[in-house]
């Protein structure tokens, strides 16, 4: 619209307000949808707006500012472009923020999940603990029961000793005794500890022979053993 040829400065002053007109509306419009950083693109282009007013009042002739302030539009773009400056300053504080915000709630998110670890930890441990107690106490129970059944099956050999005359049923049913008494007392041996599996092998293996031994009381009998330990 410039040329030699087709020079019509109007047209580019009305195109150029047009412009300037719609690029403000979208400011508004992108501030109301949640982008605060564009008050300052607003203010700034409502400063070219008003430089255009301005050229426009002072080409129909309204008034005349251009003439008292030449420079008056050149400082009506130096502050768009400053507050255009503000607009991105403000979107890198803007969006600091919101990391800061987004960090903060990441940290109380982490807080969060570890409290509720920790209180699921709790709980589990609490729970197998008390399974780990209830099978203690059914392994003690099932160790008793076993301990009374081995005596009852004592006594009861022991009854049908006495009513028996023969020398060599009797020889027998006193082996037999000795033996279930071999089992009980190794098994007692076995039960006497709380950390079944850690046994003082030395102890138990003399105890185990001396019961051997005695259920062949007619019988000398001699047992050797050694303990490899490591």
């Amino acid at each position: 619209f410039g040329t030699p040829w087709f020079y019509v400065p109007e047209v580019s002053v009305v195109t150029g307000f047009v412009f300037v007109i719609f690029n403000t509306f979208c400011g508004f419009y992108v501030y109301r949808h949640g982008n605060k950083q564009a008050r300052f693109f607003i203010v700034g282009w409502i400063f070219l707006i008003i430089g255009y007013l301005v050229m426009i009042f002072d080409a129909l002739g309204l008034f005349s500012l251009m003439h008292l302030f030449p420079e008056l539009i050149l400082w009506l773009t130096v502050f768009e472009a400053l507050f255009l400056l503000l607009a991105f300053v403000d979107k890198i504080h803007i969006l600091s923020m919101q990391k800061k915000v987004l960090n903060q709630k990441l940290f109380e998110e982490m807080s969060n999940r570890n409290s509720f670890i920790k209180k699921e930890v709790k709980q589990k441990t609490k729970d197998l603990q008390g399974a780990l107690q209830d099978k203690s106490i059914l392994l003690k129970e099932l160790h008793h029961r076993v301990k009374n059944n081995l005596q009852l099956i004592l006594s009861i050999t022991r009854l049908q000793r006495y009513n028996i005359k023969d020398e060599p049923a009797i020889e027998q049913f006193c082996k037999l005794e000795a033996r279930v008494s071999s089992i009980a007392r190794s098994h007692e041996m076995l039960c006497s500890t709380d950390e079944m599996e850690y046994i003082d092998m030395n102890s138990y293996m003399r105890e185990l022979c001396e019961e051997i031994k005695e259920s062949f009381m007619t019988q000398s009998i001699k047992i050797s053993y050694h303990i490899y330990t490591r």
